[in-house]
């Protein structure tokens, strides 16, 4: 995955009043392959997977479902069944593999961001993500 350019670029303007970042794919790194290959093997799928999970990210992503019902529509989407102990591990394995930040976004954030001293919120898509923190400090 590239960076992009202003991940690369500091900047000394003291006008910055607000920063809104993305979290996955501008904070963090997207996953390795073979990461989400863990979690079809779950849904014993090989390829079909990672289509099958970005087009039906939107609802769960907005909190309109539940992590259970999220997982449970992508099984029926599979044409598997999975059980509670399941869906605990890909809640916990999605947080794991999104936690990789991209150190370039995070050193841009430290140099320009810092001096804000900004209000502590968070908008975050899958409710689970929200135990990702970033550190800038």
């Amino acid at each position: 995955m590239q960076t992009s350019a202003i991940s690369s670029r500091h900047s000394d303007n003291p006008d910055i009043k607000a920063v809104i970042l993305d979290y996955g794919l501008v904070l963090a790194l997207c996953p390795k392959p073979d990461e989400f290959g863990r979690m079809a093997q779950v849904f014993r799928v090989v390829s079909s997977l990672l289509p099958l999970w970005e087009t039906s990210r939107d609802l769960y992503d907005r909190g309109d479902l539940s992590a259970e019902a999220y997982w449970q529509s992508l099984a029926v989407k599979t044409g598997t069944s999975i059980d509670p102990g399941q869906i605990a591990f890909l809640r916990q394995f999605e947080v794991e593999i999104w936690s990789n930040t991209d150190p370039a976004m995070i050193d841009w954030v430290r140099h320009n961001v810092q001096q804000l001293q900004p209000e502590r919120g968070c908008a975050q898509d899958a409710p689970d993500l929200a135990a990702v923190r970033i550190k800038c400090q």
